[in-house]
């Protein structure tokens, strides 16, 4: 009787076309589906063909995953906490990538937060840092280092 009436509730979400409320779901579970990107305007990191590439790569996996990418541009004159993207600020994100150029003063500030942060071929270097380093002269990519 009872697998009766839950096939009976698939049924009906399926009739439906029925999607749960992300936004109540990351409420109730307190975990959000959401990784921002952050990206200097400033430094072309969009335009940039090998940087367009390593975003393509990170829609995908994103995609594959089930995760929604929130893209936010930051001006590079970062002073404090106020001038975090809002999608930190709003905790709206469970982990930030950061392609290109970083700011060190965000990057403390966002891990300040408990927002997990990977920065993929990123300057300055930093230590301590996820990130994935692309060697120039070999043309690999260093294993994440933390």
């Amino acid at each position: 009787m009872a697998s009766r009436a839950k096939q009976a509730r698939w049924d009906a979400v399926r009739a439906l076309n029925y999607h749960r409320a992300a936004a109540a779901v990351n409420l109730a579970t307190q975990r959000t589906r959401n990784i921002g990107i952050i990206l200097y305007p400033a430094h072309s990191d969009v335009t940039n063909p090998f940087y367009s590439f390593v975003i393509q790569g990170i829609i995908r996996e994103a995609m594959d995953r089930d995760y929604n990418l929130l893209f936010s541009y930051v001006e590079p004159g970062y002073r404090d906490s106020q001038d975090l993207p809002k999608v930190i600020r709003e905790a709206n994100v469970a982990g930030v990538i950061f392609v290109g150029h970083i700011n060190p003063g965000m990057l403390y500030d966002i891990r300040a937060s408990g927002v997990a942060v990977v920065a993929i071929d990123h300057y300055p270097r930093i230590r301590k840092v996820a990130s994935i380093q692309i060697d120039n002269r070999t043309g690999e990519s260093s294993p994440p280092n933390t």
